[in-house]
C-alpha cells in the first residue's frame, strides 16, 4: 500500500536524476498520470484502489548531442543497479533509445524525438491505496 502523492514524488525524483544524467537543463513539458492495473484476466482495476503512475517528460537535448545523452543515462542507470533493457540507435545513425527497470519494480525509457526534444518515460509498479 502506497499513497499515490509519494509514488508521484517517486518518478519526479526519478525523473530528475535523469534528466541531470542525460545533460538536460529543464523539462519543458512534464505530465504524471494515475492509471488503472490490469489484472490477470486483464480486467481494469479502479485507480482509485489500485493503480501505477506513469510520468511523461519532454527534455531537451540538441541533436548532435543526444547519442551522448542517451550513453550518459545508460551508465547513470547502470552504476544506479537498473537492469538495461534496451539499447539501440535508430538506423539514422543520430538517434536512439535506453530503457531499464529499476530493483524496486519502476520502468524507465529515454528515446530520441525531433531535435531538440528527447522523451522520457517512467512507470511504477501497481500499488493499493491506503484504506482501499
Amino acid at each position: 500500500m502506497r499513497p499515490q502523492d509519494d509514488v508521484k514524488q517517486q518518478v519526479q525524483q526519478y525523473a530528475e536524476a535523469t534528466r541531470a544524467a542525460a545533460g538536460s537543463d529543464t523539462f519543458p513539458q512534464a505530465n504524471t498520470n494515475v492509471s488503472a492495473c490490469e489484472g490477470a484476466a486483464g480486467e481494469l482495476s479502479d485507480p482509485d484502489s489500485v493503480y501505477y503512475i506513469q510520468g511523461i517528460y519532454q527534455a531537451s537535448v540538441p541533436a548532435d548531442q543526444q547519442l551522448e545523452a542517451l550513453r550518459k543515462t545508460r551508465q547513470a542507470w547502470e552504476d544506479t543497479g537498473y537492469t538495461i533493457t534496451e539499447d539501440r540507435t535508430f538506423p539514422d545513425g543520430q538517434r536512439g533509445q535506453v530503457a531499464a527497470k529499476s530493483g524496486d519494480g519502476f520502468s524507465f525509457s529515454l528515446s530520441s524525438g525531433d531535435a531538440p526534444a528527447m522523451l522520457l518515460l517512467i512507470g511504477s509498479p501497481c500499488y493499493r491505496t491506503p484504506g482501499s
